[in-house]
């Protein structure tokens, strides 16, 4: 698989995570969706600002879920990277 078509399935698959859990806040929450998609990106990327909070349990449990399917996602991209960059390539040529 080339680079750019891998870096482009990383973005949608980050993009997906985050507008599916933004959504799922939403609508256990209420307020506006772009607070949701801001609390979303700060759980996904461990930011933290502090400033924005689930009000509900329901949101509580999406976060929390959230948080988990971003670290599995994050390390197994991460292991896929890796691993496209760590095969052995011949470069003398006899």
């Amino acid at each position: 698989m080339p680079a750019w078509k891998m870096l482009l399935a990383v973005l949608l698959l980050e993009w997906l995570e985050i507008t599916l859990f933004a959504l799922m806040v939403w609508l256990a929450d209420g307020g506006s969706f772009s607070r949701a998609v801001n609390l979303s990106v700060q759980t996904c990327f461990t930011i933290g600002y502090g400033s924005l909070t689930p009000h509900s349990e329901l949101a509580n449990l999406c976060v929390c879920a959230e948080a988990f399917v971003s670290l599995l996602t994050d390390t197994l991209l991460l292991g896929v990277v890796y691993l496209r960059f760590s095969r052995p390539q011949a470069r003398l040529l006899f």
